[in-house]
């Protein structure tokens, strides 16, 4: 079934030969997962960390959190691979992390920068609490 797709690229003529567009489902997925959280705190799982290149080398970083019990699921590109995960599928996983995101100087010390590092280089998810 094909369904018209107003895509910002091809305007829904689906170059990419794809049966649905990717653009189109990220703002999809985006737009049902955007939701305020009901309190300022925040605990969970964080699989992974995010580290922006947009003002260096004042840039933002990001521990990446998921509000579920399978977080390490949504950071492992190699089972994605090996379980035949569909590219929607990953879309989810990727657009229902929570970003703490924090401005950090990369050259100076910092106490959040020293967390991000730890996250990132720790082999499985790390609980964490976020204020």
């Amino acid at each position: 079934m094909q369904v018209k797709h107003d895509c910002l690229r091809c305007k829904g003529r689906l170059w990419c030969k794809l049966d649905y567009c990717p653009i189109l489902r990220k703002m999809q997925s985006l737009a049902r997962t955007v939701e305020p959280l009901e309190k300022p705190e925040f605990s969970g799982s964080a699989p992974s960390v995010f580290v922006g290149r947009m003002g260096y080398p004042d840039v933002n970083v990001g521990i990446l959190s998921a509000n579920t019990d399978n977080a390490e699921l949504h950071d492992d590109p190699r089972r994605w691979a090996s379980e035949n995960f569909q590219i929607p599928e990953i879309i989810d996983f990727r657009t229902s992390l929570i970003n703490s995101r924090f401005k950090a100087n990369i050259k100076q010390k910092n106490k959040f920068l020293e967390t991000g590092q730890e996250v990132a280089m720790a082999s499985k998810p790390v609980e964490m609490d976020i204020f």
